[in-house]
């Protein structure tokens, strides 16, 4: 006896919008500043099994919003600090601690082929980075370009840097896989990035797999706008 059932497509992590995968790391997820931060279309979940903090929150002068706030372990954060939003239905909080562990789920797979990234002037074509015989810097992007053209890029060798004040990168429907190094977005840099609309990775801006065991930090600034998952 067999049955067979029609594949489905879900949203990774039930949906939630901002995921720490870390099983067992204190402070998984730190939230802190001075700005009031809103996360709408789906809530806060931390895989980690902290005791006292997997979610940690010291900012006392600014508030962050989200739908919901889930961990494995423990939250700790400043009384007023957190607002749910939308208000859930009591006596749910939707401030939960000693939720499920989320099941791995299956991983996008960009790839880059051959094609080399190639840059001319100001603008970057997709593709892999640092191309074949490339000397001198690895840093992406490169000195002088400001603009992505749409696609793939593969990030090899080098970190994914954008800290220096005046920093500018534009560009629309791009998917930006980090295979090595570390990502970091000055607050001094403005940057307008948006993920593919279409095709097989709708929505994935930036992606940076397991093996990857760098780090991100973004500081942003009112004038950048990244549109699609950072993953």
């Amino acid at each position: 006896v067999a049955r067979a059932k029609p594949s489905i497509i879900l949203p990774m992590f039930n949906g939630n919008a901002i995921v720490g995968l870390s099983p067992h790391d204190c402070k998984a997820i730190m939230y802190q500043g001075n700005a009031a931060t809103t996360v709408t279309g789906g809530g806060i979940y931390t895989n980690s099994d902290c005791e006292d903090s997997a979610f940690f929150n010291n900012s006392g002068s600014a508030q962050l919003s989200t739908p919901c706030l889930q961990t494995v372990g423990g939250i700790q954060y400043k009384p007023g600090a957190i607002n749910i939003d939308p208000p859930p239905t009591p006596p749910n909080t939707c401030i939960n601690e000693g939720v499920p562990v989320l099941p791995p789920p299956a991983y996008p797979d960009p790839q880059c082929t051959h094609d080399a990234a190639i840059y001319n002037g100001n603008r970057l074509s997709a593709g892999n980075w640092p191309p074949a015989g490339h000397h001198g810097s690895t840093a992406f992007p490169p000195a002088g370009v400001t603009e992505l053209d749409p696609g793939t890029y593969c990030l090899n060798e080098g970190d994914f840097d954008l800290t220096g004040n005046g920093a500018t990168l534009n560009g629309n429907n791009v998917v930006i896989v980090v295979r090595t190094g570390n990502v970091s977005w000055g607050g001094g840099a403005e940057i307008h990035l948006s993920a593919p609309n279409t095709g097989p990775f709708k929505g994935l801006l930036l992606f940076m797999p397991e093996t990857n065991h760098g780090t991100i930090s973004i500081n942003g600034n009112s004038n950048s706008e990244f549109t699609g998952s950072i993953l």
